[in-house]
């Protein structure tokens, strides 16, 4: 048969893990706001930020399709008139013994078109390393924000703002307290049994 305080410190204990957990949804529940409030704002600034560079890679992306296009044109009409001139990873010009009409004007046609293919790809590169510079920079300033704010909640001010802007957060937190109160009350008293006991 149980001793009444066993029974008293293991129901008290029981009570303590359950504010505990429910401290812990409250406290998640408000940080999942309060992140989703941050990275809106964040991400509405980025949006700011990124909205003509936005507009611009899209730009440079339709060019670079015409000016592949236009490149794919030129390397197939010198390729058909100087074949094994072209390869998949050279653009030699006609051999001097060769004597092929228009092989000169369409050797430089296929170079100009490969160099402004060249040239828009280059910008469109640096296009998107800016854009993914931008985006980096957000996701450290919602990683340092989200941070910033697990160490401000462990603080009073932090906690005393927190349950100002959500009460359930304080009324779980209190109720918390008063149960960990409560269950070692009962554990200093000697009733509660070493599984009951509060570590």
């Amino acid at each position: 048969m149980n001793k009444p305080g066993v029974d008293a410190a293991s129901k008290a204990a029981q009570e303590a893990d359950a504010a505990i957990r429910e401290y812990e949804l409250s406290r998640d529940r408000y940080f999942v706001t309060l992140r989703a409030d941050a990275e809106e704002k964040v991400r509405a600034s980025v949006v700011k930020r990124t909205g003509k560079l936005s507009e611009e890679i899209e730009n440079l992306r339709s060019l670079a399709r015409i000016r592949n296009d236009a490149r794919a044109i030129a390397l197939k009409a010198y390729a058909e008139r100087c074949p094994g001139r072209v390869t998949a990873t050279s653009l030699l010009p006609p051999s001097p013994t060769d004597h092929i009409a228009g092989a000169d004007k369409l050797f430089k046609a296929a170079v100009k078109a490969a160099e402004e293919f060249a040239e828009v790809n280059d910008i469109l590169k640096k296009r998107r390393e800016a854009m993914e510079a931008i985006e980096t920079e957000m996701r450290a300033t919602l990683r340092k924000h989200n941070e910033d704010l697990v160490r401000f909640l462990e603080t009073p001010s932090g906690l005393e703002n927190a349950f100002k802007r959500d009460p359930l957060l304080g009324r779980a937190y209190a109720r918390m307290k008063a149960a960990i109160a409560q269950r070692d009350a009962l554990a200093a008293t000697g009733a509660a049994t070493p599984e009951t006991a509060a570590p």
